[in-house]
């Protein structure tokens, strides 16, 4: 919990950044660790015996003419400003309140006590061409782990984030949200590099049943000479493709954020600028479907590659034999 512009429960004393605060494990209540190690014991002892806990207090509004504290999440901003830089959300705790809470049902997705729409951020901030409420629609579904992976990486540059599923199933998260482009170029990098483990379990079949082989019994056993040259390659590939991999899973959102934005630009040049919430989830969300077609590609991707490969091999064996 963030104990900024809270009072120290011994001195009373606002906590400002920095400061070395320690909490009660009975009650909860924050003490500066120098007040806490100077009384020895909680300054809200009193709430033990009752079960009690320490309470937020309502948020200061202002530190000083400088400052004003958000009311949201405890943030300090110059006091010249009308939203928070870190949420978004009005530093006017009125207009939190009053403020209309229809836009997208965002308020309700948070699940909090005041009115957030688009989760406390201007709707119409630009993200490099797109705004958050463009951006929004496009993605459509899961908005509330998007939108701020997508503001953090348009306000400080950033590419980087962590997306697991990219890490995993990088194809299909792909095809899922419409980018058919990385999600080819994944499938068959990927079957590249599972070329050699493949040519190991085909040769080491054939060599045990004759009637699964699929390569001539001279490329078998030139495959099969050179074994110990294809197990390092077989750990090559597997090193290049977990960094593929993780290259992925730090590069997924962003790559996705490049696409949401590029993909409204496109749709914005073509309209004239105007963008309906039902056009943007239309071409952007999510696309179930795309995944069993991902699949079937990546059958058809592995099948060709496997048959080239066989016929690569097969005809530098004839002619070196030659």
């Amino acid at each position: 919990m963030d104990y900024f512009g809270e009072r120290c429960a011994a001195c009373g004393g606002l906590f400002v950044q920095g400061d070395d605060i320690v909490v009660c494990p009975e009650c909860g209540s924050p003490h500066h660790r120098e007040c806490y190690n100077k009384e020895k014991k909680c300054a809200n002892e009193a709430l033990h015996g009752e079960g009690g806990k320490w309470q937020r207090e309502k948020p200061l509004k202002s530190i000083n003419s400088r400052l004003i504290v958000c009311p949201v999440c405890q943030f300090p901003n110059p006091a010249d400003q009308e939203r928070c830089s870190h949420c978004g959300g009005y530093l006017n705790e009125d207009k939190n309140t009053g403020e209309d809470t229809s836009a997208d049902g965002y308020a309700d997705e948070v699940g909090i006590g005041i009115s957030r729409p688009y989760l406390g951020f201007n709707p119409d901030e630009d993200l490099g061409g797109a705004t958050i409420r463009e951006v929004s629609n496009f993605v459509d579904t899961n908005t509330i782990y998007y939108i701020p992976i997508f503001k953090r990486m348009k306000d400080i540059g950033t590419k980087l984030s962590f997306n697991v599923l990219c890490f995993f199933f990088p194809q299909l998260y792909f095809a899922n949200r419409r980018m058919w482009g990385w999600s080819i170029a994944t499938a068959v990098l990927m079957t590249i590099l599972s070329i050699p483990a493949a040519i190991s379990y085909f040769v080491k079949t054939g060599m045990e049943d004759s009637t699964l082989a699929l390569f001539s019994v001279r490329t078998m056993e030139a495959l099969y000479a050179n074994r110990t040259i294809i197990k390092n390659l077989i750990e090559v590939c597997n090193v290049a493709e977990l960094a593929l991999r993780i290259l992925m899973c730090i590069f997924g959102n962003w790559l996705y954020f490049r696409f949401a934005v590029n993909t409204l630009k496109r749709m914005k040049k073509r309209s004239g600028g105007n963008i309906t919430k039902e056009r943007a989830a239309a071409f952007g969300g999510i696309r179930p479907l795309n995944m069993i077609l991902a699949l079937l590609l990546m059958l058809a991707i592995t099948f060709a590659t496997l048959i080239f490969t066989i016929i690569a091999i097969e005809t530098f064996s004839f002619m070196t034999m030659q």
